[in-house]
């Protein structure tokens, strides 16, 4: 299948996935349009940074792009960490703000410059438009599918909905921990390559619609080393007990996992 396709499918969901289920915790409160205005916000940032590497003289070396997405992907396991404790308290509006800005942030970089790559490639002397209409569908594939995500997250059960997302959010956050420790490791460049713990890429070909999907939602790499799946561990097994706990949490208000005031009386 075509690599722009898979790009822009894989960082689609990346970021789509885990916005959709906050945008289906606040939905109830009307209060999502700050969530919007951050995506927008954080977008443009980046396209913006992206267009003057990219059309300027001198563009970032591989260690630094490695440095800025494991950084901020480090930042955004912080974010989630926030997320995965207040979802089933009360989600606020700042946590989704912040939480978005950082899932885009953490591939802003690397998408910008590959989307400017390729919009350079659409102009050039040899114009191609085939890569960019890759990356637009693949892009486009990815937010149906977040879409869908979001639809059937607002017809769950509240307390369901609260739960699940915390969960679904855990798991992500593992993921992203695996990418921001990778990346700052390849920008150090520590070590050799290591031996994986197992090899699913026979099975779940990263090359494969579904390979690429599921490492756009919870960063799932089909030949991890040790080191990546004890980091992935090391998270994801706390992260899901807090989740999934049945006590411990609070009040959530009518049960959605969004925080509101109430009256009491």
């Amino acid at each position: 299948m075509d690599g722009t396709y898979l790009y822009g499918l894989r960082v689609g969901l990346a970021v789509g996935g885990g916005v959709a289920l906050q945008l289906a915790l606040l939905a109830g409160t009307h209060r999502t349009r700050p969530v919007w205005t951050g995506a927008a916000a954080t977008v443009g940032f980046f396209l913006g940074v992206g267009w003057i590497l990219e059309f300027g003289s001198r563009q970032p070396t591989p260690e630094t792009r490695a440095l800025v997405t494991g950084t901020l992907s480090i930042a955004a396991v912080a974010a989630v960490t926030w997320l995965v404790l207040r979802v089933r308290a009360g989600l606020t509006v700042t946590a989704a703000v912040t939480v978005t800005v950082l899932l885009i942030g953490r591939e802003g970089l690397e998408a910008a410059l590959y989307f400017w790559s390729a919009a350079r490639a659409a102009t050039g002397v040899s114009a191609s438009v085939q890569p960019l209409l890759g990356l637009a569908l693949g892009v486009a594939t990815a937010l149906l599918l977040a879409w869908a995500l979001y639809a059937g997250a607002r017809r769950a059960r509240p307390d369901l909905l609260a739960r699940g997302a915390a969960a679904a959010v855990g798991v992500i956050g593992a993921g992203i921990l695996v990418q921001g420790v990778t990346a700052l490791r390849e920008a150090g460049s520590a070590g050799g390559a290591a031996e994986p713990v197992f090899d699913l890429t026979a099975t779940l070909p990263p090359d494969s619609w579904y390979g690429a999907a599921l490492k756009g939602l919870v960063h799932f790499l089909p030949d991890p080393t040790v080191l990546q799946v004890t980091v992935w561990s090391l998270y994801a097994v706390p992260a899901l007990l807090v989740a999934l706990a049945p006590i411990g949490f609070g009040r959530s208000v009518g049960g959605a996992g969004v925080k509101e005031k109430t009256t009491d009386g």
